[in-house]
């Protein structure tokens, strides 16, 4: 049998594999261009309000507000596009232990302090339909990673970690 440590490193390896190789398939169908070179028009970050994120409990692993990247449909170009969505879930692997989280909530995989106001992303998430014919024309959403936990921990209170607070609250995001 597994330790509980060994458990959650073989789980987050299986996670990033199958990711990997779902993202890298949906690419490889979807676009001609080369791969990781954004095209088209950048997604812009939107911030959970702190106001919510507090009363929530949906917080980066710093306490920070989560985000989203999202561009909305062309109903022009399609107008039942308003009612279809494209939503990635950024990855950015785990941390594996109290000072490694902490380490961690102070980089943009863990603090929406550090998340760029713009998005590129090309593939399945491009709004050129040159390059992603089938989504292109879809409201698209870009979850940001930033609770070290791929969106599942849900820790009733923060953690002290070397006099600092740290959030597990990645499955209220």
């Amino acid at each position: 049998h597994f330790a509980p440590m060994e458990l959650r490193r073989a789980h987050a390896v299986w996670l990033a594999v199958a990711a990997a190789v779902l993202v890298v398939g949906l690419y490889a169908h979807l676009s001609r261009s080369r791969i990781f070179a954004p095209r088209g028009a950048p997604m812009g970050l939107v911030l959970l309000p702190e106001d919510v994120a507090q009363s929530t409990g949906a917080l980066c692993l710093d306490g920070s507000p989560p985000g989203l990247y999202y561009a909305p449909a062309n109903i022009d170009a399609d107008p039942s596009a308003a009612t279809k969505w494209v939503v990635f879930f950024e990855g950015g692997a785990w941390c594996f232990d109290d000072e490694d989280c902490l380490q961690r909530s102070r980089c943009r995989l863990g603090s929406s302090k550090f998340f760029g106001e713009e998005f590129g992303f090309d593939g399945p998430l491009s709004d050129l339909p040159e390059i992603n014919p089938l989504f292109s024309n879809y409201h698209r959403v870009v979850l940001a990673y930033c609770d070290g936990s791929s969106f599942t921990g849900n820790a009733p209170a923060a953690k002290e970690v070397n006099g600092q607070k740290v959030y597990f609250r990645g499955h209220r995001i």
